[in-house]
């Protein structure tokens, strides 16, 4: 338990330095470290606080371990993580969205916010789940491999 020294005024549990009550990130749920502004971070899907050395880092975006990377809705329509196509939808993601501008990034966040829940949803109705594969996965990858083969998207 962080203890303050002085009316007001606690230490980061992290580097150590003294924090106004104001300053304080809050408390890492993994592992209750109180943590300023600076050692706390955010997972970009639920919000909840972590520390640097829980939060998961995937292009200075952070994740908790439930929330960690992964493609959802590809995984979803496919039924299984462990495929080709994956690797193109994580390129994309990781060389052009969040190396791009804030617009990747958001695109990105955006898509972690919301794509969990639909990835359950697609589990549950097998026939909405083919639409999405057909009309709107298949599609993408397709143009993703068009523009990787002709140097575009890499």
């Amino acid at each position: 338990m962080v203890m303050p020294v002085e009316r007001g005024q606690f230490f980061c549990e992290m580097c150590g330095k003294p924090i106004e009550r104001e300053d304080i990130s809050g408390r890492c749920i993994v592992c209750g470290k109180v943590l300023c502004k600076q050692c706390g971070v955010n997972c970009a899907t639920c919000g909840k606080i972590l520390c640097r050395l829980h939060g998961k880092e995937s292009k200075g975006v952070f994740y908790c371990e439930e929330h960690k990377p992964g493609c959802f809705i590809v995984t979803a329509v496919y039924g299984t993580s462990d495929m080709a196509h994956l690797s193109l939808f994580y390129n994309f993601r990781d060389n052009i969205l969040l190396n791009s501008h804030r617009g990747g990034r958001k695109i990105v966040e955006i898509y972690y916010q919301i794509s969990p829940s639909f990835a359950n949803f697609l589990r549950k109705h097998e026939a909405i789940r083919n639409m999405t594969r057909y009309l709107i996965i298949n599609p993408i990858y397709h143009i993703l491999k068009l523009l990787t083969c002709s140097g575009r998207a890499s």
